[in-house]
């Protein structure tokens, strides 16, 4: 690890007058963001246990604070009652139109009520998984912003995300994904018993979940999977020097 913790603080000195002077440019994204990886690498260790690794932290997570340009409108506690709530009562309704729609001959109308009651499941499923995510992985949240209009995104705690380890960062993203994959695979299996001509519908989901994440992670480098691999791919590293 590296020991020369002058220079690499005076890297951020030089991020945050940049961020004083020019403002919130593409450069400067690049060279926070190449900082957040050393970081998560370990780079600003050092052999002894003191105050200069956490105060890296907390001058890291000034300047992400600084970038951050969306505002947090739901608290993690409301966001942890409002999500798994509605994805509860959405997985009940869709089971119970498919349940009470069993007799009914294939049509468009049927077809159209299953896309719809599916929605909501897939939609509040995400943010639940997203919440277990923090759980599993005990990384905090700071609460819940408006990324699109009707998308909400999760602010995580960077003192908190910067402090675990590289398989908890690992974790935080995977039980998002896997969660998410057990909730569409369900829906399949849901639609397979009671409307097997209508078993498309859940396919369709599934599959444009799956190729949207691959597009969105190789080409606009975001998502939850583009996370995900980002992480484990630290962790990997890590492991490697360790062994």
């Amino acid at each position: 690890m590296s020991g020369d913790l002058h220079k690499e603080t005076s890297e951020i000195e030089e991020i945050k007058k940049k961020l004083d002077e020019e403002g919130d440019t593409k450069e400067v994204r690049k060279a926070f963001w190449r900082i957040v990886g050393r970081v998560k690498r370990g780079e600003f260790q050092t052999n002894e246990i003191n105050e200069t690794n956490e105060k890296i932290i907390e001058e890291v997570t000034e300047i992400r604070e600084r970038l951050f340009k969306k505002r947090v409108i739901l608290s993690t506690t409301i966001g942890a009652i409002l999500f798994p709530t509605g994805f509860a009562i959405s997985m009940i309704i869709f089971i119970w139109i498919n349940q009470h729609t069993h007799t009914l001959s294939a049509s468009l109308p049927l077809y159209l009520l299953l896309f719809l009651s599916e929605l909501p499941v897939i939609y509040f499923g995400f943010l639940t998984g997203r919440l277990l995510g923090g759980v599993f992985s005990g990384i905090k949240f700071d609460g819940f912003f408006r990324y699109s209009p009707l998308e909400f995104g999760v602010k995580v705690n960077y003192k908190s995300y910067l402090r675990a380890t590289a398989w908890r960062r690992v974790t935080l993203y995977g039980t998002t994904i896997f969660f998410q994959a057990i909730v569409m695979l369900l829906l399949v299996l849901i639609v397979y018993e009671y409307h097997v001509d209508a078993i498309l519908i859940p396919i369709a989901f599934l599959f444009l979940w799956t190729i949207g994440s691959t597009i969105i992670h190789k080409k606009a480098k975001t998502g939850e999977l583009h996370r995900f691999l980002r992480e484990l791919k630290i962790a990997l590293e890590l492991r490697k020097q360790r062994a």
